[in-house]
């Protein structure tokens, strides 16, 4: 599309002229089999019941995210309010972080408990093909002439710091000077690396209440490190929805500098389920329930006799909805990010990531 290889040329331009950042959601390391924030709280909550039940078990990684995702299609409870259940399983918060340290690598844990310290760079990135992407982009760097500027990360964890490798950069989750020509990579949610030799609660972001903390503090030095690099580097975000309530206000505070911004975000398009005749005739169903409480209420009609037919009137009724949100989501979306000054561009597929970010550093 000609709006995408418009958006590829500035990316391409700023990377050539070292002014292109990197702000990276759970979609880059879900590719390596760790757990987005959602099935991250879920995990330690169902494995602090396992270790506090009468009759104690023990987890597989693979069976305690996909119970994990299982759940979260099903229930209703807001993650915040599981969140808040775990603390109580926890004797100090040395134990909460160890645990969460624990869970967010389950799969790359040696026995139950000891990190992997020969952890193959190569490997890591041959398994993640978006993180081999961004790993090129990031070694194609010289700091202040060409490449990557800065990374900006919301995910706790080191994987882009090990598939680095040898190549400068420096891990920052708190106001510190920046070495000399290094890469910053800025984890403004909290880091929590894999080869870890000491942790605290202090250090993260995960609960609602550090979450809103950090939010108001618009001093703070991750917000104020966003709000610069947002307002003066050209921006891919890889991984993110721009769902985070603190990225929007962000952007929107941005778009309204008296600056020229130029950030974009790769998003999957929207796809959509077509009901089946079952769904539709629930649908169709709980219409008929308003129609019967409008009655008790005293309010006569007679829709319900005229929908509760075997035509296709009711039948329209609900495709007509469904196929119009579906038709003009796309667009919507668009106008959305464009108002908060992000250019999207879309793909259909996610291996399409790699071919894209390719193209930025060819």
């Amino acid at each position: 599309m000609a709006g995408t290889d418009k958006s590829i040329d500035s990316l391409r331009k700023a990377y050539q002229n070292g002014n292109l950042s990197l702000y990276l959601g759970a979609g880059v390391s879900v590719g390596s089999g760790l757990p987005t924030w959602d099935k991250l709280v879920l995990a330690m909550y169902f494995s602090a019941l396992s270790k506090h039940a009468q009759r104690p078990w023990h987890l597989y990684p693979s069976y305690l995210f996909a119970t994990a995702e299982w759940h979260l299609e099903r229930s209703n409870e807001p993650l915040e309010i599981t969140a808040r259940k775990l603390r109580r399983y926890y004797k100090d918060d040395d134990d909460f972080m160890m645990h969460l340290w624990e869970t967010l690598y389950a799969g790359f844990l040696d026995g139950f408990s000891s990190g992997n310290t020969a952890i193959d760079p190569a490997a890591i990135c041959t398994g993640n093909p978006t993180l081999a992407g961004i790993t090129q982009l990031c070694r194609g760097s010289i700091s202040g002439k060409q490449g990557v500027r800065t990374v900006i990360t919301y995910n706790y964890d080191s994987l882009l710091e090990i598939a680095l490798a040898d190549h400068p950069f420096q891990a920052i989750c708190k106001s510190t000077p920046l070495g000399r020509g290094k890469l910053p990579i800025y984890h403004v949610h909290g880091y929590v690396p894999l080869n870890v030799t000491e942790l605290t609660e202090q250090d993260i972001v995960f609960t609602e209440d550090q979450y809103h903390q950090s939010a108001k503090d618009s001093y703070s030095w991750a917000n104020l490190v966003q709000i610069q690099s947002l307002s003066s580097s050209t921006g891919l975000m890889i991984g993110l929805s721009i769902s985070d309530r603190n990225m929007r206000r962000l952007l929107d505070a941005v778009s309204q500098m008296p600056v020229e911004t130029n950030n974009f975000a790769l998003l999957k398009e929207p796809t959509w389920k077509k009901p089946d005749q079952a769904e539709l005739q629930r649908i169709n169903e709980k219409a008929l329930s308003y129609f019967y409480r409008f009655e008790v209420s005293g309010i006569k009609t007679g829709w319900k006799t005229k929908f509760n037919t075997k035509d296709d009137e009711w039948h329209e009724q609900i495709t007509a909805i469904i196929d119009e949100v579906h038709r003009v989501d796309l667009d919507q979306q668009s106008f959305i990010l464009e108002q908060l000054g992000v250019h999207p561009i879309w793909f259909k597929e996610y291996d399409e990531i790699p071919e894209i970010l390719a193209s930025i550093r060819t």
